[in-house]
């Protein structure tokens, strides 16, 4: 979903495997009820659609066939948290401004500061300060919602602010 075109059937993916992620198990009716809501779609593509995550092993089914409850598995988890952190930016901010994250998490907890790294850095902020960076991108509630899991949201703040002249030079570097 990250590279090239997102396609109709690659949202409905993400959808039902955000939606299984919320409920734990759903039957066929339920899961198309759910994506009703959302999309337009016909009973054989969500079938086709929940076969193919089957068979990626992304989710599972409990039950005989006609019955049969669907749920995430652990690598449809992984995913999931993968589809997120590689979504969480919404575009360019409108109105020459900045985004500026700052954060401390505790030495204890290194490797959730190393990946909070990582993540800025793939995002394209820049690093001004060890733990100061600045984008002119803005942030969705997908990267806060991440943060929160894994339990560093308390450590990291976020701030919009005008653009300037010295933070545009970082950008032209």
């Amino acid at each position: 979903m990250a590279e090239g075109k997102e396609t109709d059937s690659m949202k409905t993916s993400y959808r039902v495997l955000r939606f299984l992620h919320g409920v734990r198990k759903a039957s066929f009716e339920e899961i198309g009820s759910h994506l009703k809501k959302h999309i337009v779609f016909k009973k054989r593509s969500l079938s086709a659609i929940l076969n193919r995550l089957k068979t990626l092993g992304l989710i599972d089914t409990q039950g005989p066939n006609r019955i049969a409850y669907w749920k995430l598995t652990d690598k449809g988890r992984i995913k999931l948290n993968q589809l997120e952190e590689e979504n969480f930016c919404s575009g360019n901010l409108k109105n020459h401004r900045a985004s500026l994250v700052t954060f401390d998490v505790p030495e204890k907890e290194s490797p959730k500061r190393v990946w909070l790294r990582h993540l800025l850095i793939k995002t394209g902020f820049k690093q001004l300060q060890r733990s100061v960076w600045v984008s002119r991108r803005f942030l969705n509630k997908h990267f806060f919602k991440i943060l929160k899991t894994r339990g560093i949201l308390k450590y990291v703040h976020y701030f919009s602010l005008p653009m300037n002249k010295k933070i545009d030079a970082i950008f032209k570097k």
